[in-house]
């Protein structure tokens, strides 16, 4: 993990005013995994960190840090984003991401997220998505997806230092909105192929994600699809028509 970076101590500040070390770091290119491996360890409860703060529970804490953390590239597991901008606020057994920004699937996210150490670190993730591209979407799936944008918002928690802990442990939910869309493939439910709005909610658990009871709607029609999502590389989609509601609904 390479970067560059400045520390201000915060040794010019005129009291009463408080202020304390701030900082500010630039990454070209980032993996998400590296640099867990570098702070924390990779797969084991002791690590560097962890020793060091077990070390220091009897002194006096360490000095809270605020900076910004830029990527020109973010790789999160099956996920680049792109541009990214995040500020940050540390403590010793915690680090908080007040604001990040960054480019995803050829849309934006912008959310808050946080990382608490300890006998297994412990991520949670508060996002919304605006213009995501279907195309670049239903590549994770290895499906052809088109039309319109989609976006919506997100939590997710996650435990462990491995990628499959991380994924079995991820609870959260997801509400999206596809607007003019259609999708391809013989699994495609006919409403699926071609629809004006696809709102859905979701849940995630065991490395998952479950769409119940949505309403896929074109024109004045409307048809329930149940969807099924296994995480992996590509995903692996499953869609169900349920039932179909008469013309005429709003």
């Amino acid at each position: 993990v390479t970067g560059t970076g400045t520390l201000d101590l915060g040794e010019s500040c005129d009291p009463p005013t408080p202020c304390g070390p701030s900082f500010t770091v630039h990454f070209a290119e980032l993996n998400a995994k590296k640099l867990q491996a570098a702070l924390l360890g990779a797969k084991k409860n002791e690590t560097v960190l962890s020793s060091l703060l077990a070390r220091l529970s009897s002194t006096p804490p360490w000095p809270e840090l605020d900076g910004r953390v830029t990527a020109d590239s973010l790789v999160l597991g099956v996920f680049t984003l792109t541009d990214v901008a995040a500020d940050l606020h540390i403590q010793a057994s915690r680090a908080e991401a007040k604001s990040i920004d960054a480019g995803l699937l050829g849309g934006t996210v912008h959310g808050t997220a946080s990382l608490e150490t300890g006998d297994k670190p412990v991520y949670k993730l508060d996002a919304s998505f605006t213009g995501l591209s279907p195309v670049e979407v239903g590549r994770l799936a290895a499906m052809r997806w088109s039309g319109g944008t989609l976006g919506g918002t997100g939590t997710l928690q996650l435990t462990g230092y491995s990628e499959k802990d991380l994924l079995d442990s991820a609870p959260g939910t997801l509400h999206f909105d596809w607007r003019g869309g259609d999708m391809a493939g013989v699994a495609v439910p006919a409403s699926l192929a071609r629809f004006d709005l696809w709102p859905g909610d979701a849940s995630v658990a065991h490395g998952a994600m479950k769409v119940s009871a949505s309403k896929v709607k074109r024109g004045t029609h409307k048809t329930t699809v149940d969807a099924d999502v296994t995480f992996g590389s590509p995903a692996k989609l499953s869609l169900a028509k349920k039932a179909a509601a008469a013309g005429g609904g709003k």
